[in-house]
Order: structure tokens, then sequence, then C-alpha cells
């Protein structure tokens, strides 16, 4: 399975399930709050009795970007796969309009992140759009000016990932480098803690694949299998004790090798590693690590018994992954996964799913993205339906990211459609609204 990098898109369709059959090529996956591994095989599981791999095969493999649609190939170019992708004009949001313009389209990925209240595209030449709070358009001193279609992002191209924080944003590029900018309190990785409207280059890293944002950190995957972070150190989601509260300056997590995909929560953060297996670093007040304990450290900790992990999710306090079987399974607390009290402290199935390829989260709420293209979501009640319900108006998606309160998905033909809250205009649709947006809609070019 392939999936963007950095905060960005977790991909449908991808391989892995398949008994015999590969987990797709396109590179390592991101943060934002989800996130896919792109390596490896089918890995054989327990049948569902632990959260292990299983051997169902089901779905194709997805290609570089994750642009594949289930059962289908959708071209850089916008060419819709077999799923069939959602039209052009977009659903209109529930007690809403509409979007009010053309919709962006030639977008190969898409990357936000659990503290964002915005959402960037790469595009098929590489450079990169974002819309929402914080967007191209940040300027220091805390003013983040709200654009409701998506801004170019001036003096990055080559982008391979992208990742978003409360408050900056930082792409990884072809070359291996990463830049930010933006601003928040604990610099930008250039060993400053300055707020930039301009990138800048992250101080030391070279070979990075990935990048995750937290709430005010970020993390960068690099080509060897080891993650580097910097900025807040406070619940200790930099994976290393440091001499302050934070690091200007990316510094290796401990513990952590082999990795193949990284994901970032408000204060904590993840790596799919070797078969599948998970280990988790940073705030775990309310059992994130999934191991049993609600204790935070500097080290990164396994999720126990979890293997052929395709992609996890982190929430605000809680943590799902996706298996190679299908299969979704979630621990912490986030409306409770299994539906009982006290939260589940190592992870439990999530009931009627069974054909996930992906899933995304943040806040209380996750969606599995299914192979199908569409998506079960849940989170907003105290105990979970079985099955979740499927999202309404939502077909032919092949990736999906999730902001603080809203969700993104990229569809086959190249474009994508947001839903959720709107207030800073995180939806691109063209408008700020007020009240949320139910269904998804798609984001306009301007």
């Amino acid at each position: 399975m392939a999936t963007g990098a950095g905060g960005d898109s977790v991909a449908a369709g991808g391989g892995g399930r398949g008994g015999g059959g590969g987990q797709g090529s396109g590179g390592t996956g991101g943060g934002g709050g989800s996130v896919t591994s792109s390596t490896g095989g089918a890995i054989a599981g327990q049948g569902g009795t632990t959260p292990s791999g299983g051997s169902s095969g089901r779905g194709g493999a997805a290609g570089s970007g994750g642009r594949a649609a289930t059962g289908g190939a959708g071209g850089a170019g916008g060419a819709a796969g077999a799923a069939g992708a959602a039209g052009a004009a977009g659903a209109n949001a529930s007690g809403g309009s509409g979007p009010s313009g053309p919709p962006l389209t030639m977008v190969t990925k898409i990357g936000s992140g659990a503290a964002a209240a915005s959402t960037c595209a790469v595009l098929a030449d590489t450079s990169l759009r974002c819309w929402g709070q914080n967007s191209a358009n940040y300027a220091p001193g805390g003013n983040r000016m709200a654009s409701p279609i998506p801004v170019a992002v001036s003096g990055v191209t080559g982008v391979v990932s992208v990742a978003v924080s409360g408050g900056a944003t930082c792409a990884a590029l072809t070359g291996g480098t990463v830049r930010c900018w933006g601003g928040s309190g604990y610099g930008l990785g250039d060993g400053t803690t300055k707020e930039s409207a301009t990138p800048v280059t992250v101080a030391g890293i070279a070979t990075a694949r990935a990048v995750a944002a937290g709430a005010d950190h970020f993390c960068a995957l690099l080509a060897d299998g080891t993650v580097e972070c910097w900025g807040s150190n406070m619940y200790f989601q930099l994976g290393v004790q440091v001499p302050d509260s934070y690091s200007g300056t990316p510094v290796a997590v401990n513990g952590v090798s082999g990795a193949t995909a990284i994901v970032a929560g408000y204060f904590n953060t993840c790596a799919i590693v070797a078969n599948g297996a998970a280990r988790c670093w940073g705030d775990n007040r309310t059992g994130q690590f999934g191991n049993g304990s609600t204790g935070s450290g500097f080290a990164s900790a396994a999720v126990s018994g979890l293997t052929g992990a395709i992609s996890i999710a982190l929430g605000r306090f809680h943590t799902c992954a996706a298996l190679a079987n299908g299969s979704v399974w979630c621990w912490g607390s986030g409306r409770n996964p299994d539906g009982t009290e006290p939260s589940p402290l190592t992870p439990v199935q999530i009931g009627g799913v069974a054909d996930a390829a992906a899933v995304a989260g943040a806040a209380q709420r996750t969606c599995a993205l299914l192979a199908s293209g569409t998506a079960q979501c849940w989170g907003t009640a105290v105990t979970i339906p079985n099955p979740p319900p499927l999202l309404a108006g939502l077909s032919g998606a092949t990736a999906m990211v999730a902001g603080y309160n809203h969700s993104c998905a990229l569809l086959a033909n190249g474009t994508v459609q947001c839903w959720g809250a709107n207030s800073n205009g995180e939806l691109g649709i063209g408008a700020i609204s007020s009240t949320s947006i139910t269904t998804p809609t798609t984001v306009v070019d301007h």
C-alpha cells in the first residue's frame, strides 16, 4: 500500500491483505493523524483472535502517491478508477451550499495534522497548495490568516510529504531535506525559536522520507528506518530526554529502528516497524501506547500483541490501527473503542469493520477507509455501532487525512473532498462557515 508521507494521506486499495501480495510501493507513510505502511508483504495472523495480520486476499496494489482506485488505476492527471470518483461539483453540505468554484485537480497526496485547522495538497508537479487557518499565508506574530481556497506555497517544490501542526507546516522534499514555516514557540527545527513566513531548512536532516506533525512537535522518518523529532517535549513526544522542555533541532527517538511509517497525535507519536508491529512514545495518560500502562516515558514502547499493521491513526487520547486482514483495532480513550468502561489499555477489535485499507483520526473520531473507496466512521457516540456507519456521500476515495475538527479524502480523479468544521476555511470550499458541514464537499481551485 502506498501513502504520501507526512501528515499525509493514507491510501486505500493497497496490497498486503492478499495472501501472496506484497504491500505496494510508493514510499513510506507519514503523520498527520494517520499513516500507512508501505513495505513488507502479506503477514499471516491469528484469524482475529489477537490483533494480527490475517491472511484474507482483498484489495489490489495502490500506485505511487496512493492514486490507485479500487479495481483500477488512477493516473496523476486525475483519471478516475473503476471504483468511480465523485463528480467535480462535489456534494452539497448538509444545510449549506456546495463549493463556489472549479475543483482543485491533479492532486497526488494530501496532508494535515492532529491539531491542524488546515490541509495541504501535493500536486502532480510536486508543488504545494494549502488552505485553512495556517495555509501558506502565515505571518510572524501569530497572524494566521484563514484562506478558504488553496494557496500556493512559494519556495517549496519537490514535495513528497507534508504535515501541519497547530501553528506550522513542514514538507519533506525529494532530496531528503525538510523545510518548515509558521511558528509554534518551539522552533521550526533550524535551531532557533523564531517564526518564519517563508520556509526554513530543518538542521541535520538529509534523508527524510516522511514527516508527521503533532500539536507543537514534528517528526521525520529517515531512509535508514530511524526517526528524528523536534519541537515541544512536554509530554516526551520527542522520544528522548533533552535538557529543556523542547528541542530546536532534530533528536533521534530512543528504541526505534526499521520504521516504515510514522504518525503523530496531539502529544504523542507512533511508528510502524518490522512485521507490522508498532512502537509509540510521548503522552500515554490514557493508554495510547497500547501496552497495558498509562505511564509516559522518554523511550518508545511496543504496542502489545500488534502485528500486521498497515496503517495507524492517533486521536487526542486514543490510537487505532488497520491490519493487513482488513480489521481495525483501537486502544486508549476515545469514546471507548469497544463501548465499555474502563477504556482499553491494549488493542480491541472494532466490530463490523472487515475491509479496511487504512485509518485516519484525530480528536475523538476515527474513520476506516475501505478498499471499496468508501469509509466507516465513529467517535461521536458513547457506544460505537456495530457496524460503524458508512460516511454518506463519499465514493472513489483512495486516501484520507484528519485535522483537529475536519477530515479530507483524496479521490481517484485527483480531486479532494472535505467535511467537518469550517470556521477557518479548512474545508477549502471557497467560503468560511460557523457550522460544520457533514457531507464531503469538493475543494475548489480558486
